[in-house]
């Protein structure tokens, strides 16, 4: 009987110590739990088991004299290697990456707000499919966002993009 018991207890010890693991990986965003990310006026939840890579922010001169652009870019990387890139520009967007060719392209919305979705073969002037959503931020401020993705299905992106919501 005493063994038994001894046996329950460490097995309820080793259970408890995988939940408190579990759990602290879903609140590190690493599995399973959903997270909402803010980025800029933007929330969404990167898909489980993405964890946040860069996140930088760059004052850049603009096209226009006397005036000044803002950059912010931040990526996260996937468990098998996928991507997602978000990229946001407060004034004119920094300069041209390289060409982009779409071979297919269709609609969406981010938040209510028109989008665009393309599935490239090209994209920042390398050959390479992504799928790129293309759009701006609400009225007043209309601000331009791009979000793109390396090794997502359409259906990922498409969640993604649609589960997007905008801060007050």
């Amino acid at each position: 009987m005493t063994r038994t018991l001894a046996v329950l207890l460490a097995l309820t010890w080793l259970l408890a110590a995988c939940r408190a693991a579990h759990t602290g990986a879903q609140e590190k965003g690493m599995i399973g739990k959903d997270r909402t990310e803010a980025f800029e006026q933007l929330t969404f939840s990167p898909p489980s088991g993405f964890a946040r890579r860069d996140d930088k922010i760059e004052k850049r001169g603009s096209p226009i004299p006397g005036e000044t652009s803002t950059e912010h870019f931040r990526s996260y990387a996937g468990p098998t290697g996928q991507g997602i890139y978000l990229f946001h520009w407060d004034g004119f967007p920094g300069p041209d990456r390289g060409p982009m060719v779409a071979v297919e392209t269709w609609p969406a919305t981010v938040g209510g707000e028109a989008a665009t979705i393309s599935r490239t073969s090209m994209f920042f002037g390398t050959k390479q499919e992504v799928l790129v959503a293309h759009f701006k931020g609400p009225a007043p401020r209309r601000q331009q966002y791009l979000i793109y993705a390396k090794g997502l299905d359409r259906p990922a992106f498409a969640a993604l993009i649609a589960g997007a919501r905008w801060r007050p």
